[in-house]
């Protein structure tokens, strides 16, 4: 167990630690994308990263992670692996807003629900979305889009 005292020199290194942690974050967000740049992606055109790209699953979980650790030693009920879970006892514990935290659950379901019905689609691990309308039409018919703009109403939403 961490001392309290902020002068004791391991609660000082934690604390320097975590001042360090979205600069960290972002360089092995960075080094992931970089290793899985030889897979390729099957896209034409314009294309959106779920779990890697601005605002994916991989950059949720991190923030997450990070207000776990930093609120986590004084808050024992945030103490969870779920993202999905921390969200909603971080909002209930009013360290983030309780309509963002909700709005974030959400979010990392569509990413997730999309992810789980490309990587169906096409057989494969993939987690580029191809933005060509002919591409995204199916895949937002498949979560729960309908009508003959299902796919602008999807891409409006992912953006």
């Amino acid at each position: 167990m961490l001392p309290k005292d902020p002068r004791h020199p391991k609660a000082l290194q934690v604390l320097l630690e975590l001042r360090q942690y979205p600069i960290l974050a972002r360089q092995m967000r960075e080094r992931m994308a970089a290793q899985r740049a030889h897979r390729g992606r099957r896209t034409k055109g314009r294309a959106l990263d779920l779990k890697l790209g601005r605002g994916g699953l991989v950059e949720l979980e991190f923030a997450v992670q990070y207000l776990l650790l930093v609120h986590g030693r004084e808050a024992i009920a945030l103490r969870t692996s779920s993202t999905r879970e921390a969200l909603a006892r971080l909002g209930a514990e009013g360290l983030l807003d309780a309509d963002l935290a909700e709005r974030l659950v959400r979010v990392q379901d569509f990413l997730r629900k999309a992810q789980n019905w490309l990587r169906l689609a096409h057989d494969e691990m993939l987690d580029h979305l191809d933005l060509a309308p002919e591409s995204l039409r199916p895949l937002a018919l498949a979560v729960g889009y309908a009508g003959e703009q299902a796919q602008q109403h999807m891409l409006r939403d992912l953006e």
